[in-house]
């Protein structure tokens, strides 16, 4: 079973995974990637990162943020999930579409109607689950897909909260996926 659960109810991992994001990625140093791990975890809504653990062994995260692309993009793009990682011996076994769906249903929640994402060699997996390409650009050296996702609103008729401070943050919450359904429980 796959637990997700806020980066803030285990900030002793932000290390690893900032080493892991470098060794990865490579174009930010683990420094930099700890120094944004721990803004996600001041107790803001924005950025936010989440944990995905399999049997209690850290496997992946994903972030929320804002503005991600910083002065690359038009400041109306301001809502992304970035940060996706999956460490290798998790791969091919869904982690990642579940980190995804996680932080897209994550912002729905919020009213967030429209993510954005960057990537430089998986925008035809993201193709496969909903995402669509809107640019084509070089970020930080390299070629990269921008992409976009409508997600519903959440709200209910409610206006969606655009302001992060009013954005509740999980970090008390855990979050279950059962591999099989796919289906989460908090």
């Amino acid at each position: 079973m796959l637990i997700i659960r806020s980066l803030n109810n285990a900030p002793e991992l932000a290390p690893v995974l900032a080493e892991w994001q470098h060794q990865a990625w490579g174009y930010q140093t683990a420094a930099e990637l700890l120094d944004f791990l721990h803004l996600s975890m001041q107790g803001q809504a924005l950025p936010i990162t989440f944990t995905a653990h399999v049997a209690d062994q850290l496997v992946g995260s994903v972030s929320l943020c804002e503005h991600e692309m910083e002065d690359h993009q038009p400041a109306d793009r301001r809502f992304w999930l970035g940060y996706l990682f999956v460490h290798g011996s998790a791969r091919g076994q869904g982690v990642g579409r579940q980190l995804m769906a996680f932080i897209e249903n994550h912002a729905a929640r919020f009213g967030i109607t429209r993510l954005y994402l960057y990537t430089a060699n998986m925008a035809g997996l993201y193709a496969t689950l909903g995402w669509q390409e809107i640019d084509r650009l070089y970020y930080q050296g390299e070629p990269v897909t921008v992409m976009t996702k409508a997600l519903p609103n959440l709200r209910e008729g409610l206006p969606a909260i655009t302001d992060p401070a009013q954005m509740r943050d999980d970090s008390e919450d855990v979050f279950r996926f059962n591999q099989a359904s796919k289906q989460h429980t908090a």
